[in-house]
This record gives C-alpha cells, sequence and structure tokens, in this order.
C-alpha cells in the first residue's frame, strides 16, 4: 500500500451533477461518457479527466462534477462550468483494477487518513486519462482526499 500526501490545486472545465448517491453507479459513468463526447470542445486539456465529489453534509444529496483538467483557461463551452480547486494538502492513492472496486480503494484511504491525521474539508477527486473507459477491468486512477496530519504536541 502506498499511499503519499501532496500538496496539488485542480484547474478543470466540465459539468456539474446532483443526485442521490445510489444512482452514482449509473449517473457517473453516463456523464463521463456524454463528456468524453465534448472533450474537443475544451482547450488547453492536460489529458487528464476528474471527477470531484463536493464536499457535503451528511444528509444533504451530493453534488459532483465530471471534468477535464486544464492548464489554463480558455473559452468554456455552452452547458459546462469551470472548477477550480484552490492548493491544498491531499492523501492520495492509486486505485487499480474494475471501477466497481473503488469501495476497496476507499476503505484503504480511509483506514490510513484515520491512523496518520484526519480530514479536511475540500473536494475529494479522482484522476484519470481522460479517454478511460469505465467499464475496464484494468482501470486506474488516483484517488486525492483531503487531508490534514496529526498535530505533533
Amino acid at each position: 500500500m502506498s499511499i503519499n500526501v501532496v500538496v496539488k490545486e485542480f484547474l478543470a472545465v466540465g459539468t456539474r451533477h446532483t443526485c442521490p448517491s445510489n444512482k452514482n453507479p449509473i449517473e457517473i459513468p453516463n456523464a463521463i461518457e456524454q463528456l468524453k463526447k465534448r472533450l474537443n470542445e475544451i482547450p488547453n486539456r492536460t489529458g487528464k479527466g476528474l471527477i470531484m465529489f463536493e464536499p457535503t453534509e451528511s444528509d444533504e444529496i451530493p453534488t459532483w462534477f465530471v471534468t477535464a483538467e486544464v492548464s489554463e483557461l480558455g473559452d468554456i463551452p455552452k452547458d459546462m462550468v469551470v472548477q477550480k480547486i484552490p492548493e491544498q494538502m491531499y492523501a492520495t492513492y492509486k486505485h487499480k483494477g474494475s471501477a466497481t472496486k473503488f469501495g476497496e480503494t476507499y476503505s484503504i484511504l480511509h483506514s490510513w487518513i484515520l491512523e496518520n491525521g484526519d480530514y479536511d474539508h475540500g473536494y475529494m477527486v479522482e484522476q484519470q486519462d481522460d479517454g478511460f473507459d469505465v467499464f475496464s477491468n484494468d482501470f486506474t486512477a488516483d484517488v486525492y482526499a483531503p487531508f490534514k496530519p496529526k498535530q505533533s504536541h
């Protein structure tokens, strides 16, 4: 298990979605496929796709973004939004295998975070190549969780 701590910011352009979490397994792949059809409309892409989960209170219906990371802002395509997440500390772990196994990746990351500090307020981010196939059994993604280390006394 290799979990790293990094300081990173994200700049991306894509689409905004809101739905109950139990619908994510259907809605996220659909949103990804729709964005992939429009990638050529987004200038200055880095070649990375991002799924960003907005911080919420536990009883709120979550908002998430399916986006293409960009090196700088250009013309924003119709019906798309800019998502700029300021620099923040993250614990990051590489998911490998089927996208259906993301729960295991999040469990590993969750356990490590609680052993070494706590969650910080901020977006959860999944980063992968922008042409990835969510239905592949050979799927990889870097998962970024906002992190604050334990305070030393």
